[in-house]
């Protein structure tokens, strides 16, 4: 009995585990009594072999043997094993029961919807979007901001389709606001210097009192850096990488200047704002370099394709244009930096705005003509023309797709006046990419 009731103790677990005790109760009862009638049977038959024989010889003229209890235990045992499993047949009739009805209910529940197709049209048009997917709305107002966006491509994926809300992106990349993805571009300006000066001492908050020096320094630093946010954390990270407070920066900024004059770079005089920092830099420039840097403004700022220039290398200005060198010494600025699969290259979109703004100056207008020109037969020679086959080729795809942004970068440059051949070099490329 006890090796038959020792196999079933497997079962017994099985069923507590199918049967919970909250829906169950009768059966997890048995159950228990079950094996509590087992353990019983064993703690006694342990307490009887541990005692000495003349015990258990003396105990026997008052209580009845070993096997009398054994043949107890046994018959109700058997008795709620019996019962055990009549329960469990019966518990498993009554969950069939309850699954056959949970799916009469569905069946039932989804007996109204129409088998007929559905409508759709095929038209692409916002109305369409709109309408489609709007019972998944939701029906509330809300918020999303998308923070510091270098890529706007990266971010379509996540595009809410819902109506009652607002979007907001904010981004370093002047074009951002022209991707078509935002109704309204607000550029915002820099901080004025007492504006600028209030960010850096919040950035830069330490237990030391605020005195007037350091209000006067937070000042003279905002001033140096135009306001711009970016340059006055750039420089709250300085000092808290150095521990310094804003008078001890302004003045080891102050003693770089002099150092500087010293050296024959009179940046006291020709360097008070970031403006001409950049007019410097570019000053400086080879002109190949600045050529190269007038192309890329153009272009889409990410991803530029290191073979659009190395395939196209020619004699400019009179001297032997060379990508790679060219390359170097933007990169030397940090105006420039290659991906790292070296095969394209990236420069920051304020560095493309500002160059594109110079070249947009009435003095520079046959600057910006000539690197318009350069770009639109660089693309042009980048991909074939559109003909029926080419166009057709599977193996340019992956070519075009490659250049297709820096098309678009183009297009959105064809609102401001330009050459005719190249207004009409533009529209054929932007008809040959659709």
């Amino acid at each position: 009995m006890l090796s038959s009731l020792a196999q079933r103790l497997s079962l017994f677990e099985q069923w507590l585990r199918l049967f919970p005790k909250a829906k169950y109760s009768e059966l997890s009862q048995s159950t228990e009594e079950i094996y509590l009638e087992y353990i019983a049977f064993i703690v006694n038959s342990i307490k009887y072999f541990r005692r000495s024989g003349l015990h258990n010889l003396l105990r026997t003229i008052f209580w009845p043997p070993l096997k009398n209890n054994f043949d107890k235990s046994n018959i109700k045992i058997r008795a709620l094993t019996e019962l055990l499993v009549l329960q469990v047949q019966t518990a498993s009739y009554q969950s069939a029961a309850n699954r056959d009805q949970e799916m009469r209910h569905l069946l039932r529940a989804n007996h109204a919807s129409s088998n007929t197709a559905r409508l759709i049209f095929i038209q692409n048009a916002s109305r369409n979007e709109n309408f489609f997917g709007r019972a998944n709305v939701m029906n509330c107002n809300w918020l999303v901001i998308f923070d510091n966006v270098d890529d706007v491509n990266n971010i379509r994926p996540y595009w809410p389709a819902a109506a009652r809300g607002s979007v907001i992106i904010t981004s370093r990349d002047p074009t951002a606001c022209e991707e078509g993805l935002a109704n309204k571009g607000f550029a915002i300006d820099p901080f004025s210097p007492s504006d600028g000066a209030d960010f850096i001492l919040f950035l830069s908050a330490t237990e030391l009192p605020v005195d007037e020096d350091m209000k006067r320094a937070a000042f003279t630093l905002s001033q140096a850096f135009d306001g711009l946010p970016l340059g006055l954390k750039v420089a709250v990270s300085t000092m808290a990488r150095r521990n310094y407070t804003p008078t001890q920066f302004a003045a080891a900024l102050a003693k770089s200047v002099e150092e500087a004059e010293q050296q024959g770079i009179a940046i006291r005089k020709e360097v008070t704002s970031l403006a001409d920092l950049f007019d410097m830099v570019l000053q400086s420039l080879h002109p190949a370099a600045l050529a190269l840097l007038d192309m890329v403004s153009f272009l889409n700022p990410k991803g530029i394709p290191v073979e659009l220039f190395e395939s196209n290398e020619s004699s400019q200005g009179g001297s032997s244009f060379n990508f790679r060198d060219a390359a170097e010494s933007l990169w030397m600025h940090s105006l420039l930096r290659f991906d790292n699969n070296k095969s394209s290259v990236t420069v920051h979109g304020y560095t493309q705005s500002y160059v594109y703004r110079q070249m947009r100056l009435a003095h520079s207008q046959s600057r910006h003509d000539g690197a318009l020109c350069k770009v639109l037969v660089y693309l042009e020679q980048a991909v074939p023309e559109l003909v029926l086959s080419p166009n057709r080729n599977p193996s340019l795809w992956e070519r075009r797709e490659r250049y297709l942004p820096h098309v678009w970068s183009l297009a959105s440059r064809a609102k401001d006046p330009m050459p005719k051949d190249s207004a009409e070099r533009l529209i054929g490329l932007m008809t040959s990419y659709g």
